[in-house]
């Protein structure tokens, strides 16, 4: 049974968008060598894009909004997040 990959996108700044040049990477079953799917293909410019949303997203509060969320709520982000 062939298990299919869902087409994905890099999460920046509170969305999901297409990696800067748009490549992507397969990816392969190792047992069969066959290509199950495909993920984004991120680049420098995708992380510098990721860091300075993760820093702007710092600068409000102070960051005391995360940083003063229980453990249960970020897991709860998180896995919303993992689960997209």
């Amino acid at each position: 049974m062939a298990t299919a990959i869902p087409q994905r996108q890099l999460f920046v700044a509170g969305e999901w968008r297409a990696p800067a040049l748009g490549r992507r990477l397969p990816v392969v079953n190792p047992a069969t060598e066959s290509p199950i799917g495909e993920i984004p293909a991120g680049t420098a410019e995708d992380v510098d894009a990721a860091v300075a949303a993760a820093r702007e997203a710092l600068k409000r509060n102070r960051g005391r909004d995360w940083a003063r969320a229980p453990g249960a709520v970020r897991a709860k982000y998180l896995r919303a997040i993992a689960a997209k």
